[in-house]
């Protein structure tokens, strides 16, 4: 199996041929401050305590020599939520989220890396940190998720029952660490209630989409208003959610 380590105890006991071959290659991660190149090879940590931190380490192969260098990412406890109805049609219903997302590119090649462009939309479940940063108050997935979709989709005196899938789900593991919970909210569609979302988040807007729209909306990869459905947390909680619950799929 192979394992992660931080540059120093990669190279701790190689041969001098082997370290000189892994840190001169030109595809090796370099740290670049203010401008300043370090070494390849220099660990760093760029961490925020309450949100989460991306580390230098190195990927080892079963014999122990090192295999290739990438920034592992790490995030503090999260949660998606999967907040769902029945209405008075016998179909199932979906609590979406329209938000932009300033972090992300503009879709398709010609667009990537590059900057300066607008907030992307996107349509996608509601989720959040399960620990508050200003108070440093702990929660669990299920209190999370309570306090979020009331929060996001003014579920409030709606909620009739609240379940856990585990173990969650993974953003990518080729990359990031951490497991993010998923958990799903049934709620009285007639006693939702108006939202009233943290005005730092730029929430759009709060939708409950019917099951076969939903579908056909993530096929599309975009929503009648332009927001994007190819969050991929947001999609695997789903999947999550119907394999859990088949009868609701839509087909």
């Amino acid at each position: 199996m192979s394992a992660v380590v931080n540059y120093e105890k990669a190279m701790l006991d190689q041969p001098l041929g082997v370290r000189e071959k892994f840190l001169g290659d030109p595809n090796r991660w370099r740290l670049v401050v203010d401008g300043v190149e370090y070494p390849p090879g220099t660990d760093f940590s760029f961490t925020s305590p309450p949100f989460g931190a991306v580390q230098s380490v190195v990927v080892l192969k079963p014999d122990g020599t090192p295999a290739f260098d990438r920034p592992i990412y790490t995030e503090a406890p999260h949660v998606h939520v999967v907040v769902w109805g029945e209405g008075a049609d016998g179909r199932f219903y979906y609590g979406m989220v329209e938000q932009d997302r300033p972090h992300a590119d503009q879709p398709g090649a010609d667009n990537y890396g590059k900057d300066g462009h607008g907030p992307v939309r996107f349509l996608h479940l509601i989720m959040g940190f399960t620990e508050k940063a200003a108070t440093g108050r702990f929660e669990t997935p299920e209190a999370a998720s309570l306090r979020e979709a009331a929060q996001e989709g003014g579920t409030g005196s709606a909620v009739i029952a609240i379940e856990k899938y585990e173990p969650g789900h993974i953003a990518s593991p080729s990359f990031t660490s951490t497991w993010g919970g998923v958990t799903a909210i049934q709620v009285d569609l007639e006693k939702l209630q108006t939202p009233i979302p943290d005005p730092n988040e730029p929430i759009n807007g709060v939708f409950f989409i019917e099951g076969h729209d939903l579908l056909r909306i993530i096929k599309n990869g975009q929503n009648e208003t332009g927001a994007f459905t190819g969050v991929c947390t947001s999609n695997s909680a789903l999947l999550l959610h119907w394999a859990n619950h088949p009868e609701q799929f839509p087909v």
